[in-house]
């Protein structure tokens, strides 16, 4: 049995954010207290004195800009939070921190809480955790403790999991190429001047506007309709089909051919074939190549493959004589060799992701 109990509930928590703080404060300070603000497992830095003046009680920190992550700070410990950083004080000595964590972690995963859909202080107040109580109507810690070292085994599992599509979204399959070839840049072959939708097309207006077309964000999830589901036609959102995307953000350097009507993220961009290329480029093959040499250009999370990055590549075509135009079937057919090797790849992977994005409630 279990009692659901708010996070603004007053007899349980106290719910707050921390004061603005400056580099410049920062830099100036011969301080040893420990300041937090986005990233809640690294003091943003030093300072000698501290927003916070209970620490008889369990913390928990949680990120509000950045990723949305949590770090259980323990009675006694002396910090500091900055306005990017939440925390939550845990009154009843009944409820463990680190079941918490568990829960808010469980919360934020089915809400989609993340660097584009900010976990406010409004929004922390109104999540809602279920704790079991014993048969007496008391907070039972003997079975928290119980769910808490299954969950963590569950997430040692999801972690390895995950390194294990990383490692696989690494691999790469050479394609041979035929001896003599004609070179295209990236501006050459698609139209780059047509553009995604604005930053102010977020997870909270997907929301506010749902219907049934796919919103995708930088995953490597094909897939993965990360934004989730909007309505169709509404004003200024740009909608596309049957055309390659690229990830400019997140799972960078990742190409999908995407047919059924769809709409993107900022973090995604639309490469449409110009018109002179309709029949002569293959979408598949471009998407081989494409990944193939920024993988070995090293372009990564840190490093992005923005239109101005990749817009030089070159991809090599197989051509036709005498006109020296990019030869479709030829393209068609080395695709059909490799897309074996790569769709066992690709099917991996889908079956990793959908294996780790398994909601369990233990």
């Amino acid at each position: 049995m279990k009692l659901e109990v708010s996070l603004s509930d007053n007899k349980y928590f106290n719910i707050f954010i921390g004061e603005r703080v400056l580099q410049s404060e920062i830099f100036n300070s011969k301080g040893q207290i420990p300041v937090y603000s986005a990233n809640v497992f690294k003091p943003f830095g030093y300072l000698d004195k501290t927003n916070i003046e209970d620490f008889s009680h369990d913390y928990i920190l949680w990120g509000i800009d950045g990723d949305f992550k949590f770090n259980v700070m323990k009675k006694g410990s002396v910090f500091a939070t900055t306005d990017h950083c939440g925390a939550i004080i845990i009154l009843d000595q009944s409820i463990l921190p680190e079941y918490l964590l568990f829960q808010l972690e469980l919360q934020g995963y089915l809400l989609g809480y993340d660097r584009t859909l900010r976990p406010s202080l409004t929004k922390m107040r109104k999540l809602i955790v279920k704790i079991p109580v014993d048969k007496d109507g008391n907070f039972d810690c003997l079975a928290q403790n119980s769910i808490v070292q299954k969950y963590k085994a569950l997430r040692e599992i999801r972690e390895k999991i995950s390194t294990e599509i990383d490692d696989l979204s690494e691999i790469t399959f050479t394609v041979e190429l035929p001896k003599e070839t004609m070179t295209l840049r990236i501006d050459e072959i698609f139209d780059l001047e047509q553009t995604t939708n604005r930053s102010s097309f977020t997870k909270a207006f997907v929301n506010g506007h749902k219907g049934n077309i796919p919103v995708y964000s930088a995953s490597r999830n094909l897939k993965n309709a990360g934004y989730g589901f909007i309505k169709d036609n509404l004003p200024d959102i740009k909608y596309y089909e049957n055309i390659l995307t690229w990830n400019i953000d997140g799972s960078v350097g990742k190409a999908f051919l995407r047919n059924v009507r769809f709409s993107l993220s900022e973090k995604v961009i639309p490469l449409i074939l110009k018109k002179k290329w309709e029949g002569l480029i293959d979408y598949t093959y471009v998407k081989y190549l494409l990944e193939q040499k920024v993988l070995e250009l090293g372009f990564a999370y840190s490093n992005k493959a923005g239109k101005s990055r990749i817009r030089d590549i070159s991809i090599e075509f197989p051509f036709k004589k005498p006109d020296v135009l990019p030869d479709i079937d030829k393209q068609k057919a080395m695709v059909v060799k490799y897309s074996q090797a790569y769709t066992t790849k690709d099917n991996l992977i889908q079956y990793l992701q959908d294996l780790v994005s398994i909601s369990v409630e233990i």
